[in-house]
C-alpha cells in the first residue's frame, strides 16, 4: 500500500478539479479513508498477530510499518 503516493495523486485531482474543490472532496476523503483504514484492517489486526504468536511489542511495530 502506497500512502504517499495515494496523497499525491490526491492533491494534483484537488489542483486541477474544480469539481472536488467544492465540499464534495470532503466526503470524498471520508470514504477514501473508511477504505484505506479497512485494508489496513485486513492486512493487521490484533487476532492475525496472536495467531502468528508476535508477542513483543518490537514485533508488533515490524507489523504495523510493513502495513503503512
Amino acid at each position: 500500500m502506497r500512502i504517499g503516493v495515494l496523497l499525491k495523486s490526491l492533491k494534483n485531482i484537488y489542483d486541477s478539479s474544480n469539481f472536488y474543490k467544492e465540499a464534495r472532496i470532503v466526503s470524498f476523503l471520508d470514504r477514501l479513508l473508511q477504505c484505506v483504514t479497512g485494508k489496513i484492517k485486513q492486512k493487521l489486526s490484533l487476532a492475525k498477530c496472536i495467531q502468528k504468536g508476535v508477542i513483543k511489542l518490537e514485533d508488533i511495530q515490524n507489523e504495523v510499518d510493513s502495513a503503512r
